[in-house]
């Protein structure tokens, strides 16, 4: 876990795991937190959080008063506490969703078009929560 952990850091800190748009940075870093069970999943999920609160504090952009404490929303003076719930609780929330899909799923868990779907379904838990 701890290697994983760290080359979500890696894949955060630099090119390989984001795709520059010109209003913000998407993401694939989202992809080792679907990777694993829940447990897994959540601590990936934090350390996904702490990631985005890192780079959106280091590096701001348009958004990143989504995602930082310390970057004030335009218009603004300050930054805003709210911004580390949308920086964690969608994270953490991704291993959760595809840990239950899982489940839903039963036997067609193993197969690919099973792996495809909650998979499909980590990424939308991350983009629609946020």
């Amino acid at each position: 876990m701890a290697m994983l952990m760290a080359i979500m850091f890696l894949m955060g800190f630099t090119p390989l795991g984001s795709i520059p748009l010109p209003f913000m940075k998407a993401t694939t870093t989202h992809i080792p937190v679907i990777l694993f069970g829940w447990k897994a999943g959540v601590c990936f999920g934090a350390g996904f959080g702490v990631i985005s609160v890192l780079r959106s504090t280091m590096a701001p952009n348009v958004t990143s008063f989504a995602f930082s404490p310390f970057v004030p929303m335009p218009g603004q003076s300050t930054g805003s506490w709210k911004a580390l719930i949308i920086a964690f609780v969608p994270r953490i929330c991704i291993g959760l969703v595809v840990t239950l899909c899982m489940h839903l799923l039963g036997r067609r868990q193993n197969t690919r078009l099973g792996g495809f779907l909650c998979g499909i379904a980590g990424s939308l838990t991350n983009t629609i929560l946020v």
